[in-house]
């Protein structure tokens, strides 16, 4: 399941790039996507993180996998956009749900959820819900 959450916070990150990028206040975009899988409870909106479990770096059109003790390069004085972006993914076994927060900046960002469907040999996640933006 963590290779289709991968592929969708990459998916929602090049999106936002291209989005940003037409945004005239926009002076740098973040040049890479950090990702983490993480275990947590959704609360009213929000999803609440409680341990980390994996990290990547999506960089330069490829996905490595990194320590888990790694963290984002988000600060960026004066900035609009992080220097690097920041996602979160989390399923939900139970609900049959899937999340994913993305963060492109302290004013730019998403809340995700997601059905997931489940056959013997392969997960599927579909209809998109926008939970909060910012």
């Amino acid at each position: 399941m963590t290779d289709v959450l991968l592929r969708k916070c990459v998916e929602k990150y090049n999106t936002l790039l291209d989005v940003c990028g037409d945004f005239d206040e926009v002076k740098r975009l973040p040049k890479s996507l950090y990702i983490c899988h993480v275990t947590g409870s959704k609360k009213g909106e929000k999803y609440a993180v409680k341990k980390r479990l994996e990290a990547w770096r999506y960089e330069d059109g490829k996905i490595a996998q990194i320590p888990l003790d790694a963290k984002p390069v988000t600060k960026s004085e004066g900035e609009k956009l992080y220097k690097e972006a920041y996602a979160e993914f989390g399923i939900c076994r139970l609900r049959q749900k899937a999340f994913i927060t993305l963060y492109f900046g302290d004013t730019i960002a998403m809340g995700l959820e997601y059905d997931m469907f489940v056959t013997k040999t392969s997960y599927r996640i579909k209809h998109e819900k926008v939970l909060w933006q910012r």
